[in-house]
């Protein structure tokens, strides 16, 4: 059997042809009545605008990992690419743009008007739809800027964190050195209380006194000379022991200080760290073009073009099925 429209060609009876525009005319009606609603909907539903806001990231690889491997990179930069992305998506950032374009928070992190794109070379795209230029360049703004600011503040709260972990490193040796310095320094007071004078002792206890007396006067006042004579040598003995029971005494304050010192340091440490939301210190933000009136403008296609598209696709497809599938008018030809 030949085609429709092969045997349309060959039919020289005007009556062949009102049977067959009969036969098929709710085909042809139901084709034009769509797409004639999808032209009455299009200019109730113009096209939108579309713009885009440029931040630069830069991970600063070399301070961040200077000796890493292609795969510890790799990682490192999804993982902290992934953060700031949570970031960006964040309530305290699309607040402003939510308020701008009228919009629920939840519809703009779903397939709604805004898009974050990450081009290559750490080039970060906030594109933003809306009804008017003056919107979409406006909430597009806005949500770069709040990018830039909450990224910086960030940043700047990890590298708090780092000073504090330093901090807390530096307490936490010197809470180590103290408590040693103090657990021998109660070691010689106990010595001390039972020692003879120098000019009464053998000359290796006499020598060991000596050891015992330079560590006690060493960052403390300074202990009498080596004594001469029987007074000096009391006076010496005396004067040790008083400076040994004066450091034992205000060890357990000095332990205290340091203990608090360690907590508030560990305190701090963990505040700038929850301010930080776990970004690197070592990542750079840089706006590129966030300022509304550079923004370039472009008009985005609108469900009422795709409702048009749809329809006239709809139509012609009515139109080739009739033309190829569709029985001859009046019998074969």
């Amino acid at each position: 059997m030949k085609a429709l429209w092969m045997r349309l060609t060959t039919v020289d009876d005007p009556a062949a042809w009102q049977r067959w525009l009969a036969a098929w005319r709710w085909w042809w009606a139901v084709g034009v009545l769509a797409a004639a609603l999808a032209a009455g909907v299009y200019p109730l539903l113009p096209w939108p605008y579309r713009t885009r806001a440029q931040v630069v990231v830069d991970h600063n690889l070399e301070a961040a990992l200077p000796r890493g491997t292609d795969r510890q990179l790799f990682y490192y930069l999804s993982r902290e690419n992934k953060k700031l992305e949570a970031l960006a998506w964040s309530d305290e950032v699309l607040t402003p743009v939510a308020e701008r374009l009228g919009q629920p928070l939840a519809r703009l992190r779903g397939s709604g008007p805004l898009t974050l794109r990450q081009e290559k070379d750490g080039l970060w795209h906030f594109w933003v739809t809306a009804a008017t230029p003056q919107a979409a360049r406006q909430a597009a703004a806005l949500w770069a800027q709040g990018f830039v600011e909450h990224a910086r503040a960030a940043v700047a709260a990890a590298q708090e964190a780092e000073a504090w972990r330093a901090q807390q490193a530096r307490l936490a040796e010197n809470l180590a050195q103290t408590r040693f310095v103090c657990q021998h320094l109660r070691q010689v007071q106990a010595e001390l209380e039972t020692a003879s004078p120098p000019e009464a002792t053998s000359p290796w206890q006499a020598w060991a006194l000596a050891e015992r007396l330079a560590w006690l006067a060493s960052g403390a006042q300074p202990l009498p000379p080596w004594p001469t004579t029987a007074s000096d040598a009391a006076d010496l003995l005396a004067a040790a022991r008083s400076l040994a029971r004066a450091r034992a005494q205000a060890c357990p304050q000095r332990l205290t200080a340091l203990e608090a010192e360690l907590q508030r340091a560990l305190t701090a440490r963990q505040a700038a760290e929850a301010r930080s939301r776990g970004v690197s210190p070592f990542v750079i933000v840089t706006p590129m073009q966030v300022q509304p009136e550079g923004l370039p403008l472009q008009r985005a296609p609108s469900r009422a073009m795709f409702m048009l598209a749809a329809a006239l696709l709809a139509w012609a497809g009515s139109a080739l099925a009739v033309l190829f599938w569709a029985p001859a008018p009046g019998g074969d030809a």
